[in-house]
């Protein structure tokens, strides 16, 4: 037999696969069945997932033997240029043995393999010595290019960079890359690599489905776009859309794409009704889609490589469009194991330096703008990145986002699923969402998870919607999602949160996640560290919109929240006016439908607020009696009526301990959140300085700020902290302030300082208990708490004089508002404690209080005044605070006051002295004087 000839020409071939898996031919001999003698690439890059189907050529023995009729086929379908080329090492796998012959054959073999090697090597010689010219050519066509690309697109492009690489280090991408960019160039004549957008705009009415309903299928610029930005993937370019209104059948195909910018001069772009359902998380899902799901991680080969490093897809922009997504819904969606449905505007997976600039984005259903990675850790188990480098959101515009939940997030709190975020980023290094505008969202503004290093900055969130949130009427707790907020679950750190305002809305909620689940790569993850948030403005987070309350019945009249039509899953705000000895009952998780009814006597006393008002959840049931009916009420959503305006957590579960370390949170404005104004939960190492906190607690009482621990265990709780310079004041007249700075009681919380707050006046001591039912105005100049105990107590109510309510407790600490009395109701006397709205520290380890104006306590807080010791006994100030000593009485000659065994003679006999905390007080005396110990103001 023949074997077949090496013909006169290379031993190459190149295909233009679009989404294609082969089979691939090859048209040349091969001597190796195992694909060891190819060489194939993608887009100049060297790609595995094929396997070879090859032929032996009948009639031949021994090593090697020849292949014909070969083709090669991907696992996957593929995109870009293929080109595949014979490579053959040489070597020599055949011997032949003394005294036999050689057949023709087997030399024919030997020939043509030696041929084959040396035509693979003529063509690379060839390629160098024919293409430099083309090189220089090419190269100082695409510097030029590359100037004017670096003026217009703000230095995203590194294609031209890419293409360099190839023409000088890689002369076989040459025939690939350099042909197919030339050729295209040639043909276009593009030489600003704009490629316009030919499907033409179609008459729209703005806020109008029926016209993209009508709009051909046809005529939907879905395929345009596709054609346009495969052609500017080429060598990088701009994908541009006139203006006009834009219908798109399923969503804009971005996968695959590297140095494409989707600029428009404000085109408007209109999803047709019925297809972004979510039905699949492809082609039925996002207007704009960027989600490359075949690859989970950058190249770490070359990661620091700004052309070749990283991951296979960067350079991509969005930018300056008007995306209308009232047309999406979630009726199609289907958990299916598969890859979640976000329903935006713009998503993307696995892109470097995204960004989305400039558009206004209305009525996304389940996300706005999504940046991300399939792999959802920023970092693998070996320290090498995964997350997408340096994603830009900046200047959008979000009106009416998130009108619906998402089934992929369901939980047992929430088993419909929750909204996702106006804008999402996770997992990504650095970055910035900067100065975008949101108004009315019906869930968070900002959810980022495993993002080191993003700054979030001068961001205007304003307002909230009225669409469901994901509560659970029946599942007995207040579950709901509070809106507006920038959040984290896990994984934040050396991140920015900085001048950034919120008016009606919002919040910051940043947390850990020790437990293991999927979002976190199976990885416990603490809560934030290293972050600063410095100067954002949350004014009024906990707003309410008022929406339609039932007439007011009969005393006893049972009332639900399950009105309007179950629309809202907010918590309801009730405020009333007028009315005597108004009292409630309440009863949790009656469900959504009134046949769902749990047993009379489950109902309990339901204590209201200073100020008339009191709090509902989603699934409860009230029940109103008085003597004399409100004269009027109002009721309000209100979706972060129980969320702090800054609220930091660990992320603790039993056995795992975790803490937030190293914060700065400065110079903060808060004006009347729902509870707290600042909050931490195992937070350590972190300061708070110069924060400014006004009516905090929007109906129960609230602390300013306030700090402890999850659990008690080693390794959890709030220490070493600095509370510096914040100023918490309570300016209404019905004043919801409890404490200004409080820090729990667990014995976790180590060697916090808080010094120099300003938060209001102290007392000096408690007034004396009136008689039963009598009205007791609050004597001093500030909200006090009075701790009410023993004795036998039937009422304790609070409020204006004349129009008191009961608390619905008989003991314990109670508000009573400046301006406002207390009115006990008993047969035995109790005892009481008032104190002022100022530092209360209930930890016994080491914490240090100083110069706190408002923070003085009187003996009481203090505990029994300890014994006078005897005379020139030195005594150690037993307090974690400074603390003033009034001396009196007795026979002193001196009182000295210092570091033990280095104390200072005074030369008082009497009078008040300062022992510092760490200090000792020695006094010298023949007849014991008595002193009283108070907190250092």
């Amino acid at each position: 037999m023949v074997a077949p000839v090496i013909a006169n020409s290379d031993r190459i071939v190149s295909y233009s696969p679009n989404a294609s898996a082969g089979p691939f031919p090859v048209p040349f001999p091969l001597f190796d069945n195992t694909g060891a003698d190819l060489r194939v690439t993608l887009d100049g890059e060297v790609v595995a997932g094929w396997t070879l189907a090859a032929a032996a050529e009948p009639g031949f023995y021994g090593s090697p033997n020849t292949y014909t009729n070969c083709s090669i086929t991907f696992s996957a379908p593929i995109s870009g240029a293929l080109v595949i080329k014979g490579r053959r090492a040489p070597r020599r796998t055949s011997n032949y043995e003394e005294g036999r012959g050689i057949p023709a054959k087997d030399l024919n073999v030997e020939l043509n393999t030696l041929t084959a090697i040396a035509r693979e090597v003529r063509a690379d010689v060839t390629a160098n010595e024919t293409l430099n010219l083309a090189q220089q050519i090419a190269l100082v066509q695409l510097v030029e290019r590359a100037d004017d690309a670096e003026t217009r697109l703000d230095g995203h492009d590194t294609r031209i960079g890419e293409i360099e690489n190839n023409l000088v280090g890689a002369p076989d991408n040459i025939l690939a890359v350099l042909a197919q960019v030339l050729a295209a160039a040639a043909s276009v004549q593009n030489p600003d690599r704009k490629f316009v957008v030919t499907s033409p705009p179609f008459n729209y009415i703005p806020y109008s489905s029926e016209a993209a309903a009508e709009h051909p299928s046809s005529l939907t610029c879905d395929t345009a776009v596709r054609q346009a930005a495969e052609a500017a993937n080429l060598l990088g370019g701009i994908v541009y859309f006139p203006p006009g209104y834009y219908a798109i059948q399923d969503g804009l195909d971005g996968r695959g794409l590297s140095n494409v910018h989707f600029i428009s001069d404000n085109a408007h772009l209109i999803p047709k009704p019925g297809r972004l359902n979510g039905s699949d998380n492809i082609t039925r899902n996002n207007v704009f889609q960027f989600l490359n799901f075949d690859k989970y991680g950058p190249d770490l080969d070359k990661d620091y490589d700004p052309v070749n490093g990283g991951y296979k897809n960067k350079n991509v922009s969005v930018q300056r469009f008007h995306i209308h997504c009232k047309n999406q819904n979630g009726s199609g969606i289907v958990v299916d194991g598969h890859f979640g449905r976000s329903l935006s505007a713009i998503e993307t997976l696995g892109i470097d330096n995204f960004a989305a600039i400039g558009n206004k984005i209305y009525d996304a259903y389940g996300n706005g703008i999504v940046a991300g990675t399939v792999d959802p850790r920023a970092y693998d188990e070996n320290g090498v990145r995964v997350g997408a480098q340096n994603p830009i959101i900046e200047g959008n515009e979000f009106y009416g986002c998130l009108r619906g939940v998402l089934p992929q997030y369901a939980t047992a709190l929430a088993p419909a699923g929750i909204t996702g975020s106006v804008i999402q980023v996770g997992s990504c290094i650095d970055g910035r969402v900067s100065n975008n505008y949101c108004k009315n969202a019906s869930g968070p503004f900002l959810d980022r998870f495993n993002d080191p290093g993003l700054k979030v900055f001068g961001n205007r969130v304003e307002g909230f919607g009225l669409y469901p949130v994901g509560a659970h009427p029946d599942s007995r707790v207040g579950f709901h999602q509070h809106v507006g907020m920038v959040r984290s679950d896990f994984g934040m750190s050396d991140h920015d949160v900085v001048n950034n305002t919120f008016i009606g809305t919002g919040g910051v909620f940043d947390s850990g996640a020790m437990t293991e689940f999927f979002q976190t790569g199976q990885v416990r993850t603490p809560g934030p560290r290293r972050g600063r948030y410095i100067g954002n403005r949350f004014i009024r987070p906990s707003a309410g919109v008022q929406i339609t309350a039932p007439a007011i019945g009969a005393s006893g009249e049972h009332y639900a929240h399950r009105q309007p039509s179950d629309i809202y899953t907010y918590p309801v705000l009730i405020q009333w006016v007028g009315g005597t000895n108004v009292t409630f009952l309440r009863k949790r998780g009656v469900g959504t439908v009134p046949t769902i009814e749990l047993p009379e006597d489950s109902f309990a006393a339901y204590p209201a607020g200073p100020n008339k008002s009191l709090v509902i959840y989603r699934g409860d049931e009230i029940v109103m009696n008085y003597s004399v009916a409100p004269s009027s009420w109002s009721w309000f959503v209100v979706p972060n009526i129980d969320a702090a305006a800054m609220y930091f957590h660990g992320g603790s579960v039993t056995d795992h301990p975790a803490q937030c370390l190293d914060l700065l949170v400065r110079g903060n404005y808060i004006e009347a959140p729902g509870t707290m104004g600042i909050a931490g939960v195992d937070v350590s190492r972190s300061r708070f300085e110069a924060n400014t906190i006004l009516d905090p607690g929007a109906v129960y009482g609230a602390r300013a700020i306030q700090f402890g621990a999850a659990i008690d265990q080693a390794g959890g709780g709030s220490s070493d902290n600095v509370f510096s310079g914040n100023h918490a004041l309570d300016r209404r007249d019905t004043s919801a302030l409890m404490q200004g700075i409080y820090s729990d009681a667990g014995p976790r919380n180590l060697r916090n300082r808080i010094v120099d707050n300003h938060i209001g006046a102290g007392i000096a001591a408690s007034p004396t208990i009136p008689a039963t039912t009598v009205e007791f105005a609050n004597p001093f100049g500030c909200s006090c708490i009075v701790t009410v105990s023993g004795g036998t107590v039937s009422a304790i109510a609070v409020g204006p004089a004349g129009s008191t309510v009961v608390t619905g407790v008989t003991s314990g600490p109670v508000v009573v508002p400046n301006g406002q009395v207390i009115k006990l109701t008993y047969t035995v006397a109790p005892t009481w404690v008032w104190t002022a709205s100022a530092v209360v520290e209930t930890s016994t380890a080491t914490t240090y209080i100083s110069r706190n104006f408002g923070s003085r306590a009187p003996t009481s807080d203090l505990g029994a005044a300890p014994s006078v010791p005897a005379t020139t006994v030195e005594f150690a100030n037993p307090y974690n605070f400074d603390c003033n000593v009034s001396i009196s009485g007795g026979t002193v000659t001196q009182i000295a006051v210092g570091a033990a065994g280095a104390t200072r003679a005074l030369g008082l006999t009497s009078g008040q002295v300062l022992v510092r905390h760490g200090e000792v007080i020695k006094i010298t005396h023949s007849s014991a004087p008595t002193w009283v110990w108070t907190i250092a103001t």
